[in-house]
């Protein structure tokens, strides 16, 4: 595996972003829109909400032929987003006449029925279009829009760069991938917030939003293998339908074929079936996935939890072989700790699936899995020896970290026990006497404390007497 960027690497991260959408809807569907409340409001709130840095413009037009006079223009738009009539033409026509521009401008339909878009595809051709999504009341559609296209446009630097984690998704409706998308793009981006909180600097703080995982929508078996194969080093995940295409044709076992697959070649891959049919749970866990049931009242709440359990983005949990929770660890120390409290065999278990490296990279602490995971158990002569060497690597890599990048005063979270280790040999910096506090001054009484304020009050610089001007300052002479 090739050896991935460090930290000075994150402000390439991301290089594709989209500031400005242009929204092209007709009366009717803007109408629906403004129904959910104001759009444009409601697309800031849901950044803001996340704690982005940016969030992009919207603009509106109503027609195809207004959407085109602007992107004539000195166009600042890297995103048209439209309905799929539009009064003069309908989408699949104003994306393949944006593209005839050449200005790379992806165009993504926005539908209000699903049987309207089954109809439309019938009827005409998709293939300048980015992708069709429907509108289903919540507006984290929009958020998971742009998310997706920035997604595609940089998943391949970033993952060659850094080593950011891949997320499958393989679903050909789109009634249920528009549900799915805002649930993962809203989990991803609240877990790299708890993230931040870990940050060392403002730069450690950017790379950990810019370096999370990214997001591939798949529809096919083909454009899901092929996914797969090209980021099968930083999969860390797949959430696959069932039944999909494949070879041109629907397959009612597109889905299992995938999970054999994966898991054939990676079997520490997590993978989550979804289906209407009950009946393929028992081959799910024949192949080692975890099966969820599409229609039931808690299928996003359950997709939540199980990217949580199984993709790092909450604690990790030690387990022994048989299941049973020993301990959790929620950042690097606690992890180093609980590697050398846990048992044996959960250190094993573990790290015969390669759980830490998978967790340490759902972090972006990309250079510590990238050594841990090559590593197998084998290579050791027992498991105390892998707890061993663990610990040693972990503390090497925080160590570095301390040393070799300067904390923001306001994020410093000292370990207690290394300060205490390092008191006496550290000689304590005292603060100048004017700066430090009354008791620190060697004031005790109140006739002192007035002392010292009549002190303070004398050096403050004074206002001019009334009608005396200041002089005139004299301005550099330059050359």
């Amino acid at each position: 595996m090739t050896p991935h960027g460090g930290l000075q690497d994150f402000h390439q991260l991301m290089r594709h972003r989209i500031m400005d959408i242009l929204l092209v809807a007709s009366p009717y569907d803007s109408f629906v829109l403004e129904e959910a409340g104001q759009i444009g409001e409601r697309v800031m709130g849901e950044f803001r909400n996340l704690d982005l840095h940016y969030g992009p413009g919207l603009t509106t037009v109503s027609t195809g032929g207004e959407a085109l006079d602007l992107v004539r223009e000195p166009s600042r738009f890297n995103l048209i987003i439209s309905g799929l009539s539009l009064g003069d033409m309908n989408g699949a026509e104003l994306a393949r006449r944006v593209s005839a521009l050449g200005l790379g401008i992806p165009v993504v339909l926005l539908a209000f029925d699903a049987r309207e878009v089954k109809t439309f595809a019938a009827h005409n051709d998709l293939s300048a279009i980015e992708k069709v999504f429907l509108w289903q009341g919540d507006a984290r559609i929009l958020l998971a829009i742009v998310k997706y296209v920035e997604d595609r446009r940089n998943v391949v630097y970033d993952t060659r760069t850094m080593g950011v984690q891949v997320i499958l998704v393989i679903e050909d409706n789109v009634r249920y991938y528009s549900s799915f998308l805002p649930v993962i793009y809203a989990e991803l981006l609240q877990h790299s917030r708890r993230l931040v909180s870990e940050a060392v600097n403002v730069s450690d703080k950017i790379m950990r939003m810019r370096a999370r995982p990214k997001i591939l929508l798949c529809s096919s078996y083909e454009e899901a293998w092929d996914a797969f194969t090209r980021f099968q080093d930083d999969v860390l995940g797949v959430i696959s339908d069932i039944e999909f295409p494949a070879d041109g044709e629907h397959s009612a076992t597109a889905g299992l074929d995938i999970a054999r697959r994966v898991r054939a070649e990676w079997p520490d891959v997590p993978v989550l079936l979804q289906s209407s049919n009950p009946a393929h749970a028992a081959t799910a866990a024949e192949l080692g996935a975890t099966f969820l049931l599409k229609g039931s009242a808690t299928l996003l709440a359950d997709l939540r939890r199980f990217m949580i359990d199984y993709f790092g983005f909450g604690d990790f949990m030690f387990r022994r072989p048989n299941g049973a929770v020993v301990g959790s660890a929620h950042d690097l120390k606690s992890l180093e700790e609980w590697i050398g409290a846990a048992p044996a065999d959960s250190i094993a278990y573990h790290g015969a699936r390669n759980h830490f490296s998978s967790w340490l990279k759902a972090r972006t602490e990309f250079a510590l899995a990238d050594e841990l995971r090559p590593r197998k158990v084998s290579e050791f002569p027992d498991p105390e020896g892998m707890r061993t060497w663990l610990i040693e690597t972990i503390a090497r890599y925080r160590r570095a970290r301390s040393l070799g990048e300067l904390p923001d005063r306001d994020l410093v979270r000292e370990d207690r026990a290394g300060l205490d280790r390092r008191q006496g040999a550290r000689a304590r910096v005292r603060a100048p006497p004017d700066l430090r506090g009354p008791a620190a001054r060697g004031v005790r009484g109140r006739a002192d404390l007035r002392a010292v304020g009549r002190r303070a009050r004398d050096r403050r610089v004074r206002p001019l007497p009334r009608g005396q001007r200041p002089a005139q300052l004299r301005a550099p002479q330059l050359g």
